[in-house]
């Protein structure tokens, strides 16, 4: 019998190259791995809806005020800007 490489404690169900994993460690690593891959929103609340605890990573964002210090401006003036040509949308952040 095998035990899972990542708990040491269950029995393996499902196995790679050098793993072997039992079928909680398995779930959670297959979440991992999907997570990394930039679900949509929703596809991560139904995760978290069915009861899933997964790690959600993003990539670095930007507040306006962040932008207006690196460029001298004020952070209305940044916001201002953003709205004249339509880049405050999901496309290029999260709100």
């Amino acid at each position: 019998m095998t035990t899972c490489s990542r708990c040491q404690k269950a029995r393996a169900v499902s196995y790679t190259t050098f793993e072997a994993y039992c079928e909680a460690c398995s779930m959670d690593v297959a979440l991992a791995l999907l997570s990394a891959c930039r679900l949509s929103d929703k596809a991560i609340a139904a995760l978290v809806t069915a009861g899933w605890d997964i790690p959600i990573t993003t990539v670095q964002h930007y507040t306006a005020t962040d932008i207006a210090l690196e460029l001298g401006v004020s952070a209305q003036k940044v916001g201002k800007t953003a709205n004249a040509h339509g880049i405050k949308c999901e496309k290029y952040g999260e709100w």
